[in-house]
């Protein structure tokens, strides 16, 4: 998946890959044991930067590789103190590219994009609580029904809004906005379970890459009937089956932070994954796997780390033992 997402001109392998530049000159300063220069330190800033304008969530990620940094260029700091400085940082970074874009995209040029979230747990709760939650200025036609909800319901936001056939229309205005968001809020607070419920179904459908055994069947070899077995195959290689390695090799990571170069990494690796896993289990747009390419990444970049860390302990054993 992650060959195919690459080849594809989307935001998300522009982040990413900005991100593990990052993460790439940061390993390199522990295994040389050399601080970053000043240039470096700065191509570092911007490329958080650039992953922060592409990517809102990446935002939330930008504390752990800016404490990820001051562990390296301020090492005589206290671990609260780096805390806090990456925070300032992180606040001051997020502040700025918000502001730099309200400035430079024009208020017709907004998409918005907040908005698609609500419609989907809007969506979402209404399915699970049968009840219709949506504002009825937001119907495309006053015979829209539930039923026409549940029928465009799934693992992408699009069919709800975007289509002609569409049953509901995404905002036009600020009061619209504002009503939606107030409506989304309020069902929240009603029915906190169908929230969880439904968030928690998107979330595990994304995990176990369900979307991609349709891609597969439907897009890939959509004229290729004999084939169609591989959609059942791209379940096996979802991320679900990558999960647990994440929670491995954070303790890995910790357990050899002192005594390894790349012990850092891989503990770094593990924490930003679960924090954005966190974080999408709250924002995804929806069930899609190529939402999850960041954790695949630095997962798959994980294996070699920990085989590496595991060998040289292997042979400081043997060679102690001799």
């Amino acid at each position: 998946s992650i060959i195919h997402y690459t080849k594809h001109v989307w935001r998300d392998g522009h982040y990413i890959f900005a991100l593990f530049l990052v993460a790439a000159l940061l390993t390199q300063a522990h295994v040389l044991k050399k601080r970053p220069t000043i240039i470096v330190q700065i191509t570092m800033v911007l490329l958080m930067a650039y992953a922060i304008v592409i990517k809102y969530q990446m935002q939330f990620l930008s504390p752990i590789f800016f404490y990820w940094g001051l562990t390296i260029i301020h090492q005589q700091w206290r671990a609260v103190v780096r805390f806090i400085a990456a925070g300032v940082l992180s606040i001051g970074l997020s502040t700025t590219m918000n502001l730099l874009n309200e400035t430079i995209v024009t208020p017709s040029a907004k998409s918005h994009s907040w908005q698609f979230v609500k419609f989907y747990d809007l969506a979402g709760m209404s399915i699970q609580t049968n009840t219709f939650l949506f504002p009825d200025i937001f119907k495309k036609n006053p015979g829209m029904t539930l039923e026409d909800v549940r029928n465009h319901y799934d693992y992408l936001w699009e069919p709800l809004i975007v289509y002609d056939h569409s049953p509901l229309r995404s905002t036009s205005t600020d009061v619209e906005r504002d009503i939606l968001y107030r409506a989304w809020v309020e069902s929240i607070k009603a029915h906190p379970i169908a929230y969880l419920k439904h968030r928690t179904r998107g979330f595990v459908k994304m995990l176990i890459g369900l979307n991609t055994k349709e891609y597969i069947i439907n897009v890939l070899f959509v004229n290729l009937p004999s084939l169609h077995f591989l959609g059942s195959l791209g379940s096996i290689f979802s991320y679900a089956f990558q999960l647990p390695f994440v929670f491995v090799y954070f303790f890995l990571g910790m357990h050899f932070y002192r005594r390894h170069p790349l012990a850092p990494t891989l503990m770094f690796f593990s924490i930003a994954t679960l924090i954005y896993l966190s974080i999408m289990f709250f924002m995804t747009l929806a069930s899609v796997s190529r939402y999850l390419y960041l954790c695949k990444v630095f997962t798959l970049m994980s294996h070699p780390l920990a085989l590496q860390i595991w060998l040289s302990q292997r042979r400081e054993n043997a060679c102690s033992k001799n």
